[in-house]
């Protein structure tokens, strides 16, 4: 009994994160275009016409519909199950590891947050300031009310990696100041040891991806390339697996 229950919450968890997923997609292209999440109605990008409640399933809709508008027929991104699915994935992959509990919850947003942040950072090449809003009060909320990291650590998470990559980029580049704003915010709801493990993780997804770029001549050295998709990957590494690989060191260390 316990174990289908437990399975039952992950399908909840799922199904949240696929719904969840579809209002990201709404985020990611209306948020920096300046137009609101909730006045206008769905609608075709194409030919404006507006998006049955049918047709609004997340994922199944895409592929019943076969990847086009129903009213003129336009292709229909991919990304927009690709963003679904992923959300989706987050969620159960945080409910797998916390388990029911408040933090998990909080978690499972913070990925909504960072795939949002991710994918108008690729686009745009900005970090919305209302996503860093919006984790800074997360953040609060959790060093004033969770006990499962003390308040001091989420408080130092605020400045361990925000400051020195604040400095980087005024003496050297290579980061934005949404970069900086972000990492604050994330270091406030992880802690510094996970926010720390978080920039570890990012850079080296970031430098790699970068590298290949170059290698394979779609970028020069002197490209701006969007930092946020990595570092949304390293928070969402460091929050899943971090504290487990901590623990692992410093036991094989010693400590």
């Amino acid at each position: 009994m316990e174990t289908a229950f437990i399975v039952l919450l992950g399908v909840y968890a799922a199904v949240f994160g696929l719904v969840i997923g579809s209002f990201l997609n709404v985020c990611i292209y209306r948020i920096p275009r300046g137009e609101s999440l909730s006045k206008q109605p769905s609608h075709c990008p194409a030919c404006g016409a507006r998006i049955r409640p049918r047709d609004l399933v997340p994922v199944f809709s895409y592929l019943f519909l076969r990847g086009k508008c129903r009213s003129c027929g336009a292709p229909i991104s991919a990304r927009y199950p690709a963003v679904e699915l992923l959300n989706c994935a987050c969620y159960i992959a945080v409910y797998a590891v916390y388990g029911l509990q408040p933090i998990t919850a909080a978690y499972m947003l913070m990925c909504s947050a960072l795939i949002v942040a991710a994918f108008v950072d690729f686009d745009h090449r900005i970090i919305l300031d209302r996503i860093v809003i919006f984790l800074l009060a997360e953040g609060i909320l959790l060093a004033v009310f969770s006990r499962d990291t003390p308040w001091l650590e989420r408080l130092v998470g605020l400045f361990a990696v925000s400051v020195p990559l604040l400095l980087i980029c005024i003496f050297f580049g290579g980061f934005g100041e949404g970069d900086v704003k972000l990492m604050a915010a994330c270091g406030l709801v992880l802690g510094w040891k996970l926010i720390v493990l978080s920039l570890v993780f990012g850079s080296i997804f970031g430098s790699v991806a970068g590298i290949t770029l170059i290698v394979r001549k779609k970028a020069t050295r002197r490209s701006e390339i969007a930092f946020g998709p990595w570092l949304g990957l390293g928070i969402t590494l460091a929050m899943l697996f971090g504290n487990t690989l901590i623990t692992s060191y410093l036991r094989m260390i010693g400590l």
